[in-house]
């Protein structure tokens, strides 16, 4: 139930589009080449699914961060990062997620948490 809620709260994010949020299964991630070195608005989170969209996020961009595989960008005046988690399957690194977002969706998606534990508690 908790998932679920935060999942919802997560679509509702500014500027998430449908066509750029993506949550299946790892083998079937594709990246375009055109979204590395994006300057624009535009949200996208390509996400391998292994829990809730929720928990799979959190842990993307925990790997991501973790393992340094970030970049900051100034979009217009707004703060954005790029974040790549990988994962070594079979002695081969596979891509596993592309998450490029403005900086404060980190607080707006921690809020989120806060809010359904304390409905809960």
């Amino acid at each position: 139930v908790k998932s679920t809620r935060r999942s919802k709260k997560l679509r509702k994010l500014d500027r998430l589009r449908k066509e750029n949020y993506t949550h299946c299964a790892v083998k079937n991630i594709v990246i375009p080449d055109s979204y590395y070195d994006k300057n624009s608005a535009d949200v996208v989170f390509i996400i391998g699914k292994s829990e809730s969209k929720c928990k799979d996020l959190i842990r993307h961009i925990r790997n991501g961060i973790a393992h340094g595989k970030t970049r900051c960008k100034n979009v217009s005046g707004v703060p954005y990062i790029e974040i790549c988690d990988f994962h070594k399957d079979k002695g081969q690194m596979k891509q596993t997620a592309y998450i490029y977002m403005p900086i404060n969706y980190i607080v707006l998606i921690h809020r989120f948490y806060d809010e359904i534990k304390c409905r809960e508690s």
